[in-house]
Order: structure tokens, then sequence, then C-alpha cells
């Protein structure tokens, strides 16, 4: 632990700790996320007073019934007694709905403790209102995240026994990533056992942004699941207008420094200088893959929000998952993708019912966290019409995605089958782009379709012939429910059994 004084070991942190102990307080409160110190500190001032520490899970121990608490607090505070320890409390985090109970057996820890002279160390990532739990005296310390400047300073302080790739910029890695200490370490850490499987001598760049990318909350994770973002500019097919104004967007994000810090822009925008896209148009016209492209294109991670597991049934729950998201979003600099965001983000309306005045919350709440956030969100939606009007505002750019046209069809029928495909001679991409029309999603199911049918036909002679084509077509037709007659397919009708 000595090594890690120069950076953890904050002096006014250590002596209001002094100070209140001095003057008899017994509860100490620690509150700050992963990798802060909370435990650093207890340790060193545990080291100075001569104690040993338990620690009490009580993220497991109150979900057990009162009497069972009780006893499970007795056996620790003799247990704290007999070895000269203090206790410190740890996994302080509830449901809205446990709160009463949760903050009950606190202050029940707290009594049986304190009252046999036993020091106590609470410890939580968020803020809890300790006024709402006990009235005996206690000492909050918050443990913020590090500014810039700081967190470069720990960059440059933990990377001294690493060699690092010509070129890594720490400024860039401390703007970038919002972490604490303990994180940073960790970081390093794990890009040096990523490059010592890798057999490099060095840590390149890419090795160290996988490292701080590891580092993301597994709160974060069970809410959101990570995409790969392969596709850029060349794999997406759009139209002038739509590739101009994603290009803009991108700019912002690009050139945000030089506009916001260097042009002193900060000042009269405070607020608001993430980026929010709107993706709207029918199924299948490229949402989701425009979503990639963006992050593609900054060289971002990309999360698609799980909506599912966002909406719980409990009040105030969804709320919590919410900030959470954004909140853990920002450390590391992720790109979060809302898809079908429609559901989250509904008209609100003053019918009067819980549920609806519970809806208003929840959207008026993402709202604000959209607008809020530094990093950058991307929406989607087949429902424009659907989503609360003063949301449109909010959003920097709004991107229509229209029916493709037929020039545009072809261009997505060549370009989406790929380069090493055995086509025959009589595959007519324009006469499919021409008779049929499909969306880029139908497309890609017709031509991955049609991949299957051409390699399991024997006559085929390891070709793709334009009747497997048709008939991945005709599959797709049944699929969506639409009607098709024979003359949609003349004069290959024949060749699909019509």
């Amino acid at each position: 632990d000595k090594e890690l004084d120069p950076i953890l070991a904050n002096q006014g942190v250590l002596d209001e700790m002094r100070i209140s102990y001095g003057e008899g307080v017994r509860i100490f409160y620690y509150f700050g996320d992963d990798g802060s110190g909370r435990r650093f500190f207890v340790k060193n001032f545990c080291r100075e007073q001569g104690l040993k520490a338990i620690t009490l899970n009580c993220k497991k121990l109150f979900n057990y019934d009162f009497h069972f608490v009780e006893r499970a607090l007795w056996a620790v505070t003799r247990e704290c007694i007999l070895t000269g320890s203090c206790c410190c409390l740890s996994e302080l985090t509830f449901r809205e709905e446990e709160k009463e109970k949760f903050f009950g057996y606190m202050d029940m820890a707290f009594a049986r403790l304190t009252e046999q002279n036993v020091m106590v160390f609470a410890m939580s990532k968020e803020h809890i209102d300790f006024r709402e739990v006990t009235k005996l005296a206690y000492t909050e310390l918050e443990l913020p995240t590090p500014d810039t400047a700081e967190r470069q300073a720990c960059w440059e302080y933990f990377s001294k026994g690493y060699t690092l790739e010509e070129g890594i910029d720490m400024l860039e890695m401390a703007t970038k990533f919002l972490f604490t200490p303990g994180k940073i370490s960790d970081a390093l850490k794990h890009a040096r056992s990523l490059s010592v499987m890798a057999k490099e001598k060095e840590i390149s760049r890419d090795k160290l942004f996988k490292g701080c990318y590891n580092q993301m909350s597994s709160e974060l994770t069970q809410k959101a699941t990570k995409i790969k973002a392969n596709f850029g500019f060349e794999d997406i097919v759009m139209n002038p207008s739509q590739r101009e104004t994603l290009e803009h967007a991108i700019d912002q994000m690009n050139f945000r420094k030089q506009v916001y810090e260097n042009w002193n822009y900060t000042k009269k925008y405070p607020y608001g200088r993430g980026l929010s896209i709107l993706l709207f148009g029918a199924p299948g016209t490229g949402k989701s893959m425009c979503a990639q492209v963006i992050a593609h294109e900054l060289n971002l991670e990309l999360y698609r929000v799980d909506l599912s597991k966002v909406i719980d049934k409990y009040v105030g729950e969804t709320e919590k998952s919410i900030s959470m998201i954004f909140r853990e979003a920002k450390k590391c600099n992720v790109v979060l993708f809302f898809d079908e965001c429609d559901t989250l983000f509904a008209k609100r309306s003053d019918d009067g019912g819980s549920n609806q005045a519970s809806n208003n919350n929840k959207t008026a709440l993402l709202l604000q966290e959209v607008e809020a956030y530094d990093g950058v969100s991307v929406l989607a939606t087949n429902y424009k019409h659907n989503i609360d009007p003063a949301f449109f505002r909010r959003m920097k750019y709004i991107v229509e995605f229209q029916f493709p046209d037929v020039d545009t069809r072809e261009m997505l029928w060549t370009t989406t089958i790929p380069k090493g495909t055995p086509l025959a001679d009589d595959v007519d991409i324009r006469f499919l782009a021409e008779k049929f029309e499909f969306v880029g999603g139908n497309i890609k199911n017709c031509i991955l379709n049609a991949a299957f049918l051409a390699a399991a036909d024997p006559e085929a002679e390891g070709k793709v012939h334009m009747k497997h084509y048709l008939l991945a077509i005709k599959y797709e037709f049944v699929k969506v429910g639409k009607v098709f007659t024979r003359s949609d397919f003349e004069p290959y009708a024949a060749e699909v059994g019509l």
C-alpha cells in the first residue's frame, strides 16, 4: 500500500478521519466508484490506530429475517471486541422497495457496534443519505473521480513499470476514460496480460484501449450488450444527404476539443456537449448498421441497451437503471444505442393515472440524461410519431431512412453479395431490383438463403443461379406475409414452381 501513497493517499481525507476520530466519531462513511480508494483509506487508518478489520457483506446479510441478522450482528460485535478490530460494512446496495428494511438493519448495526465502542466503516458506490438511517454522529467522505490533470498524473505514475509503445498520449487516455486510480492501474495490468499472450514486448495502443474497455462496469454489461462495430461508410448504402448528415455528426466529436476548449465555447454551451442522433424509418432500412458505422468511424465501443432489462415493474428501478447506464457509459466513453427507442421515449400525457405518471417520469429522465451525456447516443425507431415531441429538440441530428428506390436496391444487391460468391451467368441483379421492392434487411436474408439453397442443390454445379435467388425471395414473401402471384416472377415463374 505504501507505493500508492502519492496517488491515492489524499492528505485532506486522512486529516478529516483523524480529526473526527479524535472528537469521538466512530462511524465513517465513504462513497465513490470502484478503485477510488475506499478500502485503501480504511487500511491506512487501521494501520495507524493498530486495528484489524472485519468485513460484513450487508447485501447478503440483510436479506435474512430480523432474528438472524440480530444474532449475526451480535457475533460480529463479539469478534471485533475479542480481536481488537473495526467493522467494515460493504455492499450497501438495495432495491427501492427494500429501502425501509435495509435502513432499519443498518441503524441496528450501527447501534450494536458503536455501543461497544467498535469503530464502523460503511462503504458504497452511490451516495446514501445517512440522516435517514441513524441519529448517531458520523463523518461522510466522498472519494470523487479525479479530474483530467489528476487522471493524467495517475496514468504517468502507474505506467512507470510498463513498456509502452511509442506515441501513446497519456492526456488522451485521461480525457477519454474517466477512471479512478484503481481502474487505471487495473487497465494497465490487463493490457500487459494481453501483450504477453500476443508475445509482444511493448503494450500497443490497441491493447491499452482493450485493457481500458475491460474495466467496463458489470452493471452496464447486465443492461446492455456489446456490439462489434465492423461496418464503415464503405459497407453501407445510403443517399448523399444521409451520408453528409452523418459525416457532420461525426465531425462534432472529432473537433469538439478545438471548438469547446480552444475556442472557449464551453462558457456559452456548458450543457449538452455530447452527440445525440435519431434514426427513423421502416424496419430493415439500415438503422442498426448505421449505429455500427458511427461507432466504427469514431473508433469507439458500441453498446446496445437491452430495454427488456431496463424496464422494471418496481417503482423507481427503471429510473435507477437509466441513470446507471449513462453514468457508467460516460466513464469508458462508449456509444449507447437505443433500438426501438419509442418503447422508452413515448409521448407524455396527463390522463391522471399512476402508470402514466410513472411513464412520464421515465421519459423526462431519459430526455435529461441524453442531453447531459457527453458521449454519443444513437436512437432508432420505426415509429417516429410515437416519440415525445420534446425529444426532437434535444437531438443534434435526425436522419430518415427512406424506402430504397430501384437504383438503391440494385446497389444493395450488388454490394451485399460477397465478392467470393460463384454467380452463374443467368443471374440478373437489375431484374431483382426492379421487380421486388425489398429493404436492405430483406435483401440480406434473400442473399444468404440463396447461397444455402445453391450449396445444397446437386444440379447447381457449385454456383448460385437465378432460381436460387427467386426461391429465396419467394420464401421471404411467405415469411413477411406478402401476397404474390405468378406474374411477379415472370419470366422465371416455372423455375420456382409457379
